[in-house]
């Protein structure tokens, strides 16, 4: 997925004044993938652990809040929003038929194996000479993120990965895309949803004034999110090695985070580029159920991740 500079095609709100801390330049572009800069060391265990909020207490608030959903699901009511897509408009599928695609104007149909799931693709930009097309499939149980690449007036690659395990998929389709110049305001129906207890990815800490997010295979820990001044659950349910995507290479990892009494899910991409061990930037944010596209923030925090490699399609 990109990591550059993100065009958004739809309104979003303020993350920065959202988030209780925002500060520090966008990261420069990686010097190099797989290796930080000279002086550049890695965080340890015992320094994050050192410099987390006395009090803070993070595994045991995410653990007992991983338990929590899994004794009662995340329920977000069936709602009427009003979404600013991005203008695309593609029909296809992947290699072999496994997963079809029918979008027109940002909003369609996902369909695999037999289970078609309404999509909304939400926000685009142009990267690395594709035209991308960004957005989730609802099932009541899981969210699945699908990107659309495509080229001209081609359908070319379907990338998909959702919450409860489904590694990410890099698949080459086949089909006709058109993106349009402006977004194309729609009232939708998005569906309730009543979310599974995400899969859990490893191999990753970042730690920050407002963001906490770790790996602890002992207690099904993940970390939090500070959002208007209260930490928000937020669990990593896929981490990929995108050190051949593009601008230096990054790792990221994908976020669930919810606001339990607000009925609300927020979905974001972090992005930990390799020259950048003091940065984390919070990119392609979506909040559930009422579609509100967040930009992208940038927080100071530390952190250390190793992770598979995109798979090739």
């Amino acid at each position: 997925m990109p990591g550059g500079r993100h065009v958004f095609w739809g309104a979003g709100v303020g993350l920065c004044a959202v988030l209780a801390a925002c500060s520090g330049p966008e990261p420069a572009t990686a010097a190099a993938h797989g290796a930080l800069p000279d002086g550049g060391a890695k965080p340890t265990a015992a320094a994050h652990d050192s410099a987390r909020p006395a009090g803070s207490a993070t595994d045991a608030v995410s653990a007992t809040a991983y338990v929590a959903w899994q004794t009662a699901a995340l329920v977000t009511p069936a709602t009427v929003a009003t979404a600013v897509p991005f203008a695309i408009t593609a029909k296809g599928t992947t290699a072999g038929g496994v997963t079809a695609i029918q979008v027109h104007n940002g909003v369609g149909t996902w369909t695999r194996k037999g289970e078609t799931l309404p999509l909304y693709v939400a926000y685009g930009t142009n990267f690395a000479g594709y035209d991308l097309g960004c957005g989730f499939a609802l099932a009541e149980k899981r969210l699945v993120s699908v990107w659309l690449y495509c080229q001209g007036d081609k359908l070319t690659y379907v990338w998909q990965t959702d919450t409860v395990g489904q590694p990410l998929e890099v698949a080459a389709a086949t089909g006709t895309c058109q993106v349009g110049s402006s977004p194309v305001p729609r009232n939708v129906t998005v569906p309730a949803l009543a979310l599974a207890p995400p899969h859990l990815a490893h191999g990753f800490r970042v730690h920050g004034p407002a963001i906490d997010l770790r790996d602890d295979a002992t207690d099904a820990t993940s970390g939090r999110v500070l959002v208007a001044g209260t930490w928000l659950p937020a669990f990593v349910y896929e981490i990929i090695d995108c050190g051949k995507c593009g601008a230096g290479g990054w790792i990221e990892l994908h976020v669930v985070a919810y606001a339990a009494a607000l009925q609300q899910t927020t979905v974001w991409i972090v992005y930990l580029f390799h020259a950048q061990p003091n940065h984390a930037r919070l990119g392609w944010g979506v909040r559930l159920p009422d579609l509100a596209l967040l930009p992208e923030v940038v927080l100071p925090a530390e952190w250390t991740a190793t992770a598979p490699p995109v798979p090739q399609p």
